[in-house]
């Protein structure tokens, strides 16, 4: 199961990085957006490298005993300092960000030098479990100290950027990500307790299950794969949420043409000068400018269609209610109603003296694309009442009985 989940995560890290590019494909990256695919890309090599079925299949390959693992490890190191330099960039002033960025990469590269000479300098052959097999050993001791260390105070840097990050003003997707992110450093800093608790009890003789690096590789995966999901969850996300729009706008344009056509025929004037039916629709844009267009004809037919309203509608509508409409169907109902019983005296040109007794039309604001779609939803649901609801089909009967109303 460890081994099945570091390379899905690291499959997901290196998948993060190539979408990374892809979309920043045509534009100069920055200093940041550099950082952020190089640690991506080093984390999901890493796992991929530190993996058990790896480190087994490289064994005789390697030019000595733990080179696939050193280069894991420096990679891994890597991919945190690049985390933190994008974080520096993008949350710090960028005098301060440098200094820490050339600060850290002293840091890095010294940890990096004495990690290959320990590891050098010990008497290691190739096996799986390093820490397991020469837990005993002062310089494979110090090695793993310096790599745990290294990446524990990187971690507890992150939380405390990403717990200030979180706490301010940004969009709901990249606060969620934030807060993903954070779940994952947690993780990771479980993965370093654990193989601190591994190199413990391996000194005490004392064996805590039958395959630590299962459970080793399993928390890095995890905390890896949760890195990479916040990281991309504000791109991407973003772009799903953005498809969604769109997949509703067109329904909402296919649920809604049938009332404007029926109104705009009867009222042509309310039609736009460049509207039409949403044949050959095939931008984004487009549909939500057919949608915005549509809707704003069909009130303004209704407003038009105003004065042939009964003036008794609402008291009618409220008896037929007899308790048992919410009052959002109430006024869905008595919308269609009104609606249904103008069109049917504006054919006949039988003009009300009064208007409806309830609330006045107010011109809606449609200035975002969820305001748009809630705008026609209300009006798809009044085009349904329109037609199905038998209130409103006995209502028109009664008052036109010799006219055929289309279910």
């Amino acid at each position: 199961m460890g081994n099945a989940i570091g390379y899905s995560s690291a499959v997901l890290a290196l998948a993060a990085a190539i979408g990374k590019a892809i979309g920043l494909r045509g534009r100069r990256p920055t200093a940041s957006q550099w950082f952020m695919l190089a640690s991506l890309g080093c984390i999901g090599t890493a796992l991929a490298l530190t993996a058990t079925p790896t480190l087994a299949a490289v064994a005789r390959l390697e030019p000595f005993p733990q080179a696939t693992r050193l280069l894991g490890n420096v990679l891994a190191m890597c991919s945190s300092y690049s985390i933190m330099a994008t974080l520096g960039l993008s949350l710090l002033p960028r005098t301060v960000a440098i200094r820490r960025i050339r600060s850290g990469a002293l840091v890095l590269w010294s940890c990096v030098a004495a990690m290959a000479a320990l590891l050098t300098a010990a008497d290691v052959r190739p096996v799986v479990e390093l820490n397991l097999a020469y837990a005993h050993d002062p310089l494979i001791l110090g090695y793993e100290l310096i790599y745990f260390g290294f990446i524990g105070v990187v971690l507890i840097r992150f939380l405390w950027l990403m717990r200030t990050f979180a706490r301010s003003r940004v969009s709901v997707l990249l606060r969620v990500g934030v807060r993903i992110d954070m779940a994952a450093a947690v993780t990771g800093m479980l993965w370093i307790a654990w193989k601190v608790t591994t190199i413990i009890s391996t000194r005490l003789g004392i064996q805590l299950v039958d395959s630590p690096a299962s459970v080793s590789e399993g928390l890095a995966g995890i905390s890896v794969g949760l890195m990479a999901i916040g990281l991309l969850l504000p791109t991407w996300g973003a772009r799903l949420a953005r498809g969604r729009t769109r997949c509703r706008t067109r329904r909402a344009l296919t649920g809604i043409t049938p009332l404007w056509a029926e109104l705009t025929t009867l009222v042509p004037q309310v039609v736009f000068p460049h509207d039409s039916d949403n044949q050959g629709i095939t931008a984004a844009d487009d549909a939500e400018l057919h949608l915005y267009t549509k809707v704003v004809a069909i009130r303004d037919a209704m407003l038009i269609l105003r004065p042939y309203v009964r003036p008794d509608l609402h008291r009618l509508v409220e008896e037929s209610r007899d308790g048992h409409l919410a009052d959002q169907q109430s006024d869905i109902l008595l919308e269609a109603a009104a609606l249904a019983t103008a069109i049917d005296a504006y054919r006949d040109g039988n003009r009300q003296l009064l208007d409806v007794s309830g609330p006045a039309e107010t011109e809606a604001e449609l200035t975002q694309p969820s305001e748009l779609l809630a705008e026609a939803g209300v009006l798809i649901r009044v085009a349904k009442a329109l037609r199905g609801n038998p209130f409103v089909q006995q209502l028109r009967a009664r008052e036109h009985p010799g006219v055929h109303h289309p279910a």
